[in-house]
């Protein structure tokens, strides 16, 4: 049991690291202070309330009306409305449910009635089997998983069922499922997927460090998320963050939160819309970072990292093109990709905050579109090579540039007007040769320099969408 639970706190710290942490054969068997006091707000205001119940910010465990299960003690196990059956424990009515101890080879099977609501309170609880879903909903309203405070809990599913329905997944659940608490909870599936929800998903609060084969979270309705921390490690074939719904199911909603995602597939995917109001989202993947038909970003930081397009919008139906957009309106979003930086089968719509793409590749842009680009508010650099290259619209009622240097270069980029003052300074990771550049600073009729190295370029801005005449828009 040492070992197991050594593992897991161990684990734990890549919630803060960002990377796995070898295990000592003799590290101490204390918690990570660190992550133990970190404070989680869980304050609501009025423009989530429609998203997240007072249920779901509910994390206080009334312990003398709760039934406590110590799991490393099944055999003496008894308690109304839960039957034991080996080492499957399965629980019939609503109430609160203390789970503590260790279990291995064994299974928590909710399966209540269509109006109950059931909370499962994880107390330095360990779950693993090789035979199906760790905890498995099979009926009730809504299963609340509260982490309890200065805990770590662990979950881990041994066995590979492909992908045999109530089986591949750590937590899988038909109805809705919500998190909350401030305690940590480690999650494996070698074989398979972490969370999978038939209905809703919701994270109010804790710190989560979930590493799977396959989908992350997965959800047929939608994932919210008001805050917390997360190590999300997806396989090859897993994306970190996934939704696929039916008709106007299908969102993704970030409201706060620090993430740290690796997908061997998508980051984040919905196939109706993700929206990030704010939070710290760091995205590596080897498909696309960001992929639904509506994308909005309204603040915090974002920087995505991709093989494929960085942010995509676009739909499965190709009747739907008018209504796919991405809109960026505030925050900081920072794109890499090794194809398309901003990639939309609709539109493009920059309003506000700053944001900065680079295009890796010579046969893509840092933008790409088939209805409109447009430019409102906010700062833009976009670099890129010179085959492929698109710019903002005339629907833009900010200026823009699109200029292209001579030569290849990876020089700090530096705009400058007239008066000597730098509006935009942007230091690239990689080569370029095209520039798209925005800023509320930019003023007809006015003449500026772009500086990389020892390249320059003078512009007189007589247009708000002004193109170099070297640069052909493709």
């Amino acid at each position: 049991m040492r070992a197991n639970k050594l593992v897991v706190e161990l684990f734990s710290l890549a919630i803060l690291s960002g990377s796995l942490v070898a295990c000592s054969k003799n590290a101490s068997n204390s918690k990570p202070q660190s992550m133990q006091n970190m404070k989680i707000n869980t304050t609501k205001s009025n423009s989530k309330s429609n998203i997240f119940t007072d249920d779901d910010y509910n994390a206080i465990v009334d312990e003398k009306n709760s039934t406590v299960l110590d799991l490393s003690d099944i055999y003496n196990l008894k308690a109304e409305n839960v039957s034991i059956s080996g080492n499957i424990i399965t629980i019939s009515s609503e109430g609160t449910y203390i789970l503590t101890g260790v279990l291995e080879e064994g299974q928590i099977i909710v399966n209540a009635k269509d109006e109950d609501k059931v909370r499962l309170v994880l107390k330095e609880v360990s779950i693993t089997s090789s035979k199906g879903s760790p905890i498995l909903v099979k009926n009730d309203s809504k299963t609340i998983i509260t982490l309890a405070s200065n805990t770590n809990n662990k979950l881990e599913l041994k066995g590979d069922f492909g992908k045999e329905k109530n089986k591949d997944s750590v937590i899988f659940s038909n109805s809705d499922l919500s998190f909350n608490g401030t305690g940590i909870l480690n999650l494996f599936s070698s074989y398979g997927r972490g969370i999978v929800s038939q209905d809703k998903v919701v994270f109010v609060d804790g710190k989560y460090a979930l590493e799977t084969s396959g989908n992350s979270v997965t959800s047929k309705n939608s994932v919210a998320i008001a805050d917390g921390k997360y190590y999300i490690k997806a396989g090859d074939n897993g994306t970190a963050l996934k939704v696929d719904g039916e008709e106007n199911k299908g969102r993704v909603y970030i409201e706060n939160g620090d993430f740290d995602i690796f997908a061997g597939k998508d980051g984040i995917n919905s196939n109706s819309n993700i929206t990030i109001n704010n939070g710290n989202i760091n995205i590596k993947s080897k498909d696309n970072g960001i992929e639904s038909e509506n994308i909005d970003i309204r603040g915090g930081d974002t920087r995505v990292v991709s093989k494929d397009d960085g942010v995509f919008a676009s739909s499965k139906e190709d009747t739907k093109t008018d209504t796919l957009y991405i809109r960026i309106n505030g925050g900081k979003v920072n794109v890499f990709s090794e194809k398309n930086g901003l990639n939309s089968k609709g539109d493009i719509y920059i309003e506000g905050g700053e944001t900065f793409v680079e295009s890796l590749n010579n046969e893509n842009s840092a933008i790409r579109y088939e209805g409109n680009a447009k430019i409102t508010g906010g700062t833009f650099v976009g670099i890129g090579g010179e085959s492929k290259i698109k710019s903002f619209g005339d629907l833009s009622t900010q200026g823009s540039v699109l200029l292209y240097f001579p030569e290849s270069t990876k020089e700090n980029l530096k705009l400058i007007d007239d008066f000597g003052r730098t509006l935009i300074e942007y230091t690239p990771t990689s080569e370029y040769k095209s520039v798209i550049l925005s800023t509320k600073d930019f003023r007809l009729n006015k003449r500026y320099k772009l500086v990389a190295g020892d390249q320059t370029l003078d512009v007189f801005l007589d247009k708000l969408n002004y193109k170099s005449a070297k640069v052909n828009e493709k």
